[in-house]
């Protein structure tokens, strides 16, 4: 929250030192005003949403889920954003596996999954998202082309706010994986 407010501040400083000056002239300062006050609304919004997830923990009501369904409807709202960032989403989603579950943070969690799959996938690829059921293992596989994170970073990818240093490039405040969902 210090850089996008360090970053409002700024602009506004440099807006009153010269009220002279038309709105038009001083445009790009406003413009990023604008755009730090947004991207600091989406973080203060993921914050309220890791913290009611935290408090709703214990209430969380479970209940059978056909959760084949909720990854096709995953898959199916994330393709417009594969296919802006130049990669293919395809599934192989074995129909009808129902989970004891809650299909809202299930969902929830299978677009953050896909959604970061595609973020750091390498152009012109594939995400792979499969959804098998052998006896009574359910297994959710999302896979994609992209570099690999380091094997001493693996064991962070759930703590909150964390990025590995080349994930700090693609945009995002490092809450997706952290927003624990059962």
């Amino acid at each position: 929250l210090k850089t996008p407010l360090t970053v409002i501040m700024a602009n506004n400083d440099i807006l009153l030192s010269h009220p002279e000056k038309t709105v038009g002239e001083q445009e790009k300062w406003l413009e990023s005003t604008q755009q730090e006050a947004e991207y600091m609304s989406s973080l203060i919004n993921k914050m309220l949403e890791l913290a009611r997830t935290d408090s709703l923990l214990d209430k969380i009501q479970l209940e059978d889920v056909n959760i084949s369904e909720v990854v096709e409807k995953a898959v199916l709202q994330l393709e417009p954003v594969a296919f802006e960032s130049g990669v293919i989403i395809q599934g192989d989603i074995t129909r009808d596996v129902v989970l004891e579950s809650n299909s809202t943070e299930f969902y929830k969690l299978t677009q953050i999954l896909i959604d970061n799959a595609v973020k750091y996938a390498q152009k012109n690829s594939i995400v792979m998202v499969s959804l098998t059921k052998a006896k009574k293992d359910v297994t959710l596989s999302i896979n994609n082309k992209g570099d690999a994170i380091p094997a001493e970073q693996l064991e962070h990818i759930f703590d909150r706010f964390y990025r590995t240093d080349d994930a700090r490039t693609k945009g995002g405040f490092g809450l997706g994986l952290s927003i624990e969902i059962y």
